[in-house]
């Protein structure tokens, strides 16, 4: 009968271990945040987009947005429980229109039961709105900028109408600033841009011919 209480008593002692530990390890995860649209204009109303993972059930209890000039803190809150079961969220939060500049985005993932905090920063520029160019198919060419977005230095190639004469490639900063220029003597090839003497942020690549703008990219350089 001792030995029965005493087994008794283990079984309990092991059973409460377990339930702290599945409450010890309960956890979550922020998966992916992004924006859109991915290359804002001051006309458009900004949303982000976060996807997280819980080990858990979890109760989703609401969010809020806090704006420090260029700083903007996104705070999503949440409770877990000990039930065991991976379960995936998606959020989606409304940050309205803003002015042009570069932004830094810091997304909070709030664990109300614990007090634990997951995090993650990405960062955007907002561009004016800019005139839309229309061009004919004759008129019509391929650029490509890889990688984009990027840090010092990135490629570009591209290929221009046969048509084309005295073409150039000009970069604006987002106030409208002209920044660079590079002559393009060649119809097709390629161009390594080094952003080394910029700072971070969104540009406007244009390429102009003898006729006038051809086309328009942008180019996004995060530090």
């Amino acid at each position: 009968m001792k030995k029965s209480k005493n087994l008794k008593t283990v079984l309990a002692a092991i059973l409460v271990a377990s339930i702290s530990t599945v409450f010890s390890n309960t956890f979550a995860q922020i998966d992916s945040i992004i924006i859109k649209p991915s290359n804002p204009t001051t006309s458009d109303s900004i949303i982000v987009i976060g996807r997280y993972t819980f080990n858990s059930a979890n109760i989703m209890l609401g969010s809020n947005i806090i704006f420090i000039d260029t700083l903007i803190e996104v705070r999503v809150y949440f409770d877990l429980d000990s039930a065991p079961v991976v379960t995936g969220h998606t959020d989606t939060i409304t940050i309205g229109k803003l002015s042009v500049g570069n932004y830094k985005l810091i997304y909070y993932l709030i664990d109300t039961t614990d007090s634990q905090t997951y995090s993650d920063t990405i960062y955007f520029a907002v561009s004016p709105l800019l005139a839309t160019i229309d061009f004919s198919s004759e008129n019509s060419f391929d650029m490509q900028i890889y990688p984009n977005p990027f840090t010092y230095k990135t490629k570009i190639k591209y290929n221009l109408p046969d048509n084309t004469t005295d073409a150039a490639l000009t970069i604006y900063n987002i106030v409208g600033e002209k920044i660079k220029e590079y002559k393009l003597n060649d119809k097709k090839g390629e161009l390594i841009i080094d952003s080394s003497d910029l700072t971070q942020g969104l540009y406007m690549l244009y390429i102009k011919n003898d006729q006038g703008f051809v086309s328009n990219k942008r180019m996004l350089i995060i530090r």
